[in-house]
């Protein structure tokens, strides 16, 4: 049974900035003139988004199982997840979206993004087709997600070491 999925996409943005491509909507869609949906648009003004090129990647997309929410899985995810997309890709930049309540509810630090900045309006998208959502762009850069993937592999749990004691690993 499938409990966590999750899905991250690299953008090589060597002709534009992260801000261009989330408002053009390229983020999204290979062709966002045909393939937005009436009236979608995002716009940006946090900071970073204008000022950001490199490799960058979207790190969003996020599900977890009803019966496993709510039960710090997002912890041990979050850090594996950056670790494989920076191994991967050797990005210089990783972010997501995150819903206001979302940040107000602790878990852009539970993710690991040290980096919060207001704003993004996501009008009519498919997350949120009645209306405009307000989110954050949440980042960190490649220096800070190897910093949290070597805190977290450095980390002991004493069920792993009972696991290795007896052999079971």
């Amino acid at each position: 049974e499938v409990i966590y999925a999750h899905a991250c996409r690299l953008y090589a943005l060597t002709r534009s900035t992260l801000k261009d491509e989330i408002e053009s909507l390229r983020l999204f869609y290979a062709d966002p003139q045909r393939s937005r949906l009436p009236g979608e648009a995002m716009h940006v003004s946090a900071p970073c988004a204008a000022l950001t090129t490199g490799r960058v990647v979207f790190i969003g997309a996020v599900w977890y199982h009803p019966d496993h929410r709510k039960k710090g899985l997002m912890q041990t995810t979050a850090p594996l997840v950056r670790a494989l997309a920076y191994t991967r890709w050797q990005s210089d930049f990783a972010f997501s979206f995150m819903a206001e309540d979302l940040v107000k509810a602790g878990t852009a630090v539970k993710a690991r993004f040290p980096h919060v900045e207001w704003d993004v309006a996501m009008v009519k998208t498919p997350v949120y087709r009645d209306g405009t959502l307000r989110a954050a762009l949440v980042w960190t850069d490649a220096g800070e997600q190897l910093r949290h993937f070597y805190e977290y592999s450095a980390q002991t749990d004493p069920k792993i070491d009972l696991i290795v004691e007896n052999g079971a690993a």
